[in-house]
């Protein structure tokens, strides 16, 4: 983990409120893993004065970039969508714990809107080193809006299966709809959402014997595990106790989690 002044090689626009920035950081692209993140400041004063948390969509170390996805929902997205190429933005990263590499296990990917980003990392990721290794991509959101990166891992060659509240796009409804066929503990799971969605892929891949593991999604003041304030109840050898989605996690394995 480490501080960075990356400077925005590109700035995408994406559908409906997503935007994409490639950033020029060479130590943080060597150094990340699908499924961890980084703090980034909004703003080049002190207001806001906490960072906020973003996952990695992508991180290419032997070209030096990493790109972070986001959707506006609030003050400080909407500050860094000012941000346009040719700007320096400070982030700290790469930060928690990454998702694990399972050699050998066929790769179900559950996840939607934001929670799509580190999946997308993971699926390029293992594309590079395992071409023939099975992925499928189970992806949901209220609108076909929120299906992003839907062309990116469909180029990786892997098979996308949409579900959308409103039935914009592929099946209606929610994607945990989705998920039955893909159970079974010759396949492992890797998810990320909002919570509701998570419980849901956990209590499935249980009743199942499915490995499965999910990246939370917590509020994060500091993102290295000092405030305290993105605690994760779970199960512990004496009992139910807690653990931090910013060093502990934010991935875990699913039955580790008391929903």
């Amino acid at each position: 983990m480490r501080a960075h002044r990356a400077e925005v090689q590109e700035r995408r626009d994406r559908k409906g409120p997503y935007r994409s920035l490639v950033l020029d950081a060479p130590a943080l692209a060597g150094a990340a893993r699908p499924g961890q993140f980084v703090m980034v400041r909004v703003s080049e004063t002190t207001d806001p004065l906490l960072r906020r948390p973003f996952s990695l969509f992508r991180a290419d170390g032997p070209a030096g970039t990493a790109e972070i996805l986001f959707r506006i929902s609030g003050r400080g997205t909407s500050m860094l969508d000012r941000v346009q190429s040719g700007d320096t933005i400070d982030l700290v990263g790469p930060l928690g714990r990454p998702f694990p590499s399972l050699p050998g296990q066929e790769i179900v990917l559950v996840g939607g809107g934001v929670g799509l980003p580190p999946l997308f990392f993971y699926a390029e990721s293992l594309r590079r080193l395992e071409p023939a290794r099975n992925i499928h991509v189970l992806m949901g959101g209220r609108t076909k809006g929120d299906l992003v990166a839907w062309e990116e891992f469909e180029r990786l060659g892997i098979d996308v299966q949409p579900a959308t509240d409103d039935g914009s796009a592929g099946h209606a409804g929610v994607v945990t709809d989705l998920l039955q066929p893909f159970l079974g503990p010759s396949r492992a799971i890797l998810a990320c959402g909002p919570t509701p969605m998570l419980r849901a892929v956990s209590e499935m891949a249980a009743r199942s014997n499915t490995p499965c593991w999910v990246s939370v999604e917590e509020r994060m003041a500091c993102g290295l595990g000092v405030c305290m304030g993105c605690a994760v109840p779970v199960r512990s050898d004496h009992g139910p106790s807690y653990r931090l989605a910013c060093t502990d996690g934010p991935v875990f394995e699913a039955r580790e989690v008391l929903w």
